[in-house]
């Protein structure tokens, strides 16, 4: 009888020890799946584009790269086609932290004025001269000034093809067919100077507006890169396209400062690893989109002329001397350097 009661109690003493292992699994298990939810970062990334734009394709690969690297715990939903607004608007969300990313123009030199050369017509050899002057370390104080002034940080540039000028009027040969055109231009004094110098009316307006201003006849033109003319349907409201190629052109990849220091070292690599990986996919899809688009939009019916360009850069030279003077002689001189 005490053998049997023994063994009664050590099954009963097994039983019970496998169901509080059991239940500490599942207790375990809970906890980590609730963890997990918990620190699940969502964050939101703005850009202007419509979805067939290449730059929304760049984006939707950073995304997944972050997706994947941070194995599914940085989360980012992107906005595109203006959804969260302007590009002034866009760089003012992440200045208050409430977006966190976005693609951008060359808003920046609205904030931080050395950035203006971004916008500079006939002053750059190539993108590379841009890029290497900006991300170098000349730039690095500009770039230090717009995380301490604004709370915004600059990962990089996203190369696009030069700018080009398409308007609803006359074809253009030479810097004399657009004098007294409406011509719609980025919201930058440096754009816009240098746009009076050619002999128009600029006129800034966001992106989203431009389309509905020239079929409207608010503006007689527009400049930005073919890509922008074809994939924007822009060949719907304007005949005649001039190959002027005055402004070699970028996209800012931008951040929050206030997000990017809520994250661990590690997130913050897995971050910029992504926007570097992202770039290189984006630039090779523009590499060599400006023939397709061309051809397209010749499909289209638009009139696309050769340009003198002499006029043109003569008349840039006054708004190189303003930046000049901004920046000073020496510096000047080093950018001029770099591109030798």
């Amino acid at each position: 009888m005490n053998i049997i009661r023994g063994g009664s109690y050590m099954c009963r003493k097994k039983k019970g020890i496998y169901l509080l292992a059991l239940s500490l699994i599942v207790a375990l298990a809970v906890c980590s799946s609730t963890g997990l939810a918990a620190k699940t970062i969502n964050v939101k990334l703005g850009h202007l584009a419509p979805t067939n734009d290449p730059r929304h394709d760049g984006v939707l690969k950073f995304v997944d790269l972050v997706d994947k690297k941070s194995n599914g715990k940085i989360q980012i939903k992107v906005y595109p086609n203006s959804t969260l607004g302007s590009e002034r608007e866009l760089f003012e969300q992440l200045q208050a932290g409430v977006t966190e990313f976005a693609l951008i123009g060359a808003v920046l030199g609205n904030f931080v004025e050395e950035f203006t050369c971004m916008g500079l017509p006939f002053f750059w050899r190539d993108f590379e001269h841009m890029e290497k002057t900006i991300m170098g370390p000349i730039g690095q104080e500009w770039r230090d000034n717009l995380i301490k002034k604004y709370n915004v940080g600059l990962f990089g540039l996203f190369k696009r093809n030069p700018r080009i000028l398409v308007n609803s009027k006359r074809p253009v040969t030479k810097i004399e067919d657009i004098k007294g055109m409406k011509v719609r231009v980025p919201e930058l004094p440096m754009s816009m100077k240098a746009w009076r110098s050619f002999g128009v009316q600029p006129t800034p307006m966001p992106a989203s507006e431009f389309y509905m201003a020239l079929k409207l006849g608010v503006i007689d033109a527009m400049e930005n890169p073919v890509e922008v003319m074809y994939n924007w349907k822009i060949y719907e409201v304007a005949k005649y396209l001039a190959k002027t190629e005055h402004e070699l052109n970028s996209f800012v990849f931008i951040y929050s400062g206030k997000f990017m220091r809520s994250l661990t070292p590690a997130e913050q690599r897995i971050i910029k690893e992504a926007a570097d990986e992202a770039k290189v996919y984006y630039e090779g899809l523009v590499e060599d989109l400006a023939s397709v688009c061309y051809a397209e939009l010749e499909k289209q019916g638009m009139i696309i002329t050769e340009v003198d360009k002499s006029g043109f850069i003569e008349a840039s030279r006054e708004v190189q001397k303003d930046f000049k003077k901004l920046i000073g002689e020496e510096t000047f001189n080093k950018i001029v350097e770099l591109g030798k």
